[in-house]
């Protein structure tokens, strides 16, 4: 095991009001995306989804509310494997899981949703379930409200 490998393993799942960690890699044309894009600008709902069926419903889902994200001073941000973004969301293709593993996440942690405010403060968390959350990417609309308010 590389030394890389034994620090992502070492890392926490971030808890609420903890600051997340720096994401930034390439998306599906080879832009580069990063979660510095957003800082100081949106709130972000930053969904990481592996490649079964739950994770590709929950990018769907996360999709088709989108525009009320935007509407709340927000961004829906994927995190995928591979390139699946649907409806135009930015997105970074995570090849090697070195973002997923700056969040502490493995596999089994997939689907996941983070909800944080402008500044990188996360709010509220979903992760490691079998399609069964209390948080789901239909509520992100509801939050990034809440979120907006709170900060604003």
């Amino acid at each position: 095991m590389t030394s890389s490998r034994l620090t992502a393993a070492a890392t926490d799942i971030p808890r609420r009001g903890s600051i997340v960690p720096r994401l930034d890699g390439r998306n599906g044309a080879g832009d580069r995306v990063c979660t510095r894009d957003f800082y100081m600008r949106r709130n972000l709902a930053i969904v990481f989804a592996g490649d079964d069926d739950v994770s590709r419903d929950w990018v769907a889902e996360a999709s088709s509310v989108s525009e009320l994200a935007t509407a709340e001073a927000g961004q829906v941000l994927l995190v995928v494997h591979r390139d699946v973004s649907p409806g135009g969301l930015p997105s970074i293709i995570d090849h090697d899981g070195m973002n997923q593993s700056r969040f502490g996440l493995g596999a089994a942690d997939l689907p996941a949703l983070f909800i944080t405010d402008r500044y990188g403060t996360l709010f509220a968390t979903s992760h490691g379930h079998d399609g069964i959350a209390d948080l789901r990417p239909r509520d992100i609309p509801r939050w990034l409200e809440f979120v907006a308010c709170r900060c604003s």
